[in-house]
C-alpha cells in the first residue's frame, strides 16, 4: 500500500489527467484518486486522503463552499484549493476556511506540485497537533475547575477536622481522618497522573516492529496485582502479529483496556479474551472482550472523549481519561478504536492498526497506509 493518498476533486477531465501525470512524475508511489463533482467527493470511501487537491469551480458550487464539509470528513487532510486564475481574495478566503495552501492551475508543474504536497502535509500535521494541544489545554482547565474541587474540599474539611481532634486529644479520630486524607490526596494524584499520560502522548516517539504478545505481556505485568486481586483470567486467541508502533504507547493502550475490563466487572470473576487478525490493506484489528457490565449502545461513541463517563457509574474508580488516551494513541498511529457489544454480554473494545504483518511473515511483506 502507498504511504500517501491524494484525492483530486475537479470537474475538468483534462485538468485531472494533467495533475495525475505531474504527480506520477514526482510521487510515483502515491495512490491518486479522482472525483469529478462535490457529491462524488463526499461519497469517496476508497481511502482516507492525506492531500485533497480541490478545484475552486465545480458544477453548481465552489470549492470554498464544500471545503468545510471535506474537513469534517477528513480532519487530518491537507486541502489545497486550485483555480484557473490566481486571485488573492480567493486565496485568503481559502486559508481562512481551512485550506493549507492555494495554487493557480497555470502554475502547476511536477516540481511545484511536489513542493506543494510536501508543504501541505507538513502544515496539515502541524494544524492537527495544534488542535490536539488546544484540546489538552481545555481538558486541563476542566480538571482544575471541576474534578479537583471535590478532593480539595475533602482535604480542607479533613485538615480542619484533624485540628479539632488533636485539640480534643481524640487520636482515634485523627487516625481515621488521616486515612481519609490519604485517599483524597491519592485521588488528586490519580487525576494528575492520568492527565499527564493523556498529554504526553503528543510527543515525538520512535516506531518499530513489535510482537503483539510482547505488548500484551507488558500490560499484564503492569496490572499483575489487579489481575490477581480480582481473580481475573486473561487469554489470547490469535496467531501472533507484528505491529509497527510505539511499544510504550501501545502497551499503555492495552493496559488501559485491560484495566477497564477489571474495573467494570460483573458479579463473576473477570474473563478477558484478546484476539487479533490481519485486515485488508496491511493492517491488523485487535479486540479486547470481557464479561463485565458492558457499555450501553448510546454511549459507545462518546466514551472516547475526555472526562466522559457513563451515567450511574460515578461511584466506580476512574478519571474519564483512560479511553480518551487510547484514542489519542491510535490517532498518533493512524488507527481507530471503537466499542461493540459482546456476543455473550460484556463489552468488546476493538482497535485497528494500519501497519502489521504475521510474525512468521518476512519484513518485506510489511505494507504502509496512513490514516
Amino acid at each position: 500500500m502507498p504511504d500517501l493518498t491524494i484525492l483530486i476533486v475537479d470537474d475538468d477531465a483534462g485538468d485531472r489527467k494533467a495533475i495525475r501525470r505531474s504527480l506520477k512524475a514526482v510521487r510515483p508511489d502515491a495512490a491518486v484518486f479522482e472525483a469529478n463533482r462535490a457529491a462524488q467527493a463526499f461519497d469517496f470511501d476508497a481511502a482516507v486522503p492525506d492531500i485533497v487537491l480541490l478545484d475552486h469551480r465545480l458544477p453548481g458550487r465552489s470549492g470554498l463552499d464544500i471545503l468545510a464539509r471535506l474537513l469534517s470528513l477528513w480532519p487530518r487532510a491537507g486541502i489545497v484549493l486550485m483555480t484557473g486564475q490566481g486571485d488573492e481574495d480567493i486565496a485568503k478566503s481559502a486559508i481562512q476556511a481551512g485550506a493549507v495552501d492555494y495554487i493557480g492551475k497555470r502554475a502547476i508543474t511536477p516540481e511545484g506540485l511536489d513542493r506543494l504536497v510536501s508543504g501541505a502535509q507538513d502544515r496539515a500535521e502541524r494544524r492537527w497537533k495544534d488542535r490536539a494541544r488546544q484540546d489538552d489545554l481545555m481538558s486541563f482547565s476542566d480538571v482544575l475547575v471541576h474534578d479537583f474541587k471535590a478532593p480539595i474540599r475533602a482535604v480542607r474539611a479533613l485538615a480542619e477536622q484533624i485540628q479539632d481532634d488533636v485539640a480534643r486529644g481524640d487520636m482515634d479520630e485523627v487516625r481515621d481522618c488521616a486515612q481519609d486524607l490519604c485517599l483524597a490526596s491519592a485521588q488528586m494524584a490519580e487525576l494528575v497522573d492520568s492527565l499527564a499520560a493523556h498529554i504526553r502522548h503528543d510527543r515525538e516517539v520512535e516506531f518499530k516492529e513489535t510482537l503483539l504478545t510482547e505488548l500484551i505481556g507488558r500490560a499484564e505485568t503492569a496490572l499483575s496485582q489487579e489481575i490477581a486481586a480480582g481473580g481475573a483470567a486473561v487469554s489470547r486467541d490469535f496467531e501472533d502479529v507484528m505491529l509497527h508502533c510505539s511499544p510504550p504507547q501501545v502497551s499503555q493502550l492495552l493496559q488501559n483496556l485491560l484495566s477497564n475490563a477489571l474495573k467494570y466487572r460483573g458479579e463473576a470473576p473477570p474473563r478477558i479474551t484478546i484476539s487479533a487478525s490481519l485486515s485488508d490493506g496491511g493492517g491488523a484489528v485487535v479486540r479486547v472482550a470481557d464479561n463485565g457490565i458492558g457499555v450501553p449502545e448510546p454511549f459507545r461513541r462518546g466514551i472516547f472523549d475526555p472526562f466522559k463517563r457513563i451515567p450511574g457509574r460515578a461511584h466506580l474508580p476512574g478519571t474519564g481519561l483512560g479511553l480518551a488516551t487510547c484514542k489519542k494513541i491510535l490517532d498518533r498511529h493512524g488507527g481507530t478504536i471503537w466499542c461493540e457489544a459482546g456476543a455473550a454480554g460484556g463489552a468488546v473494545f476493538a482497535f485497528a492498526m494500519p501497519r502489521a504483518r504475521l510474525a512468521t511473515a518476512p519484513p518485506a511483506e510489511l505494507t504502509c497506509k496512513r490514516a
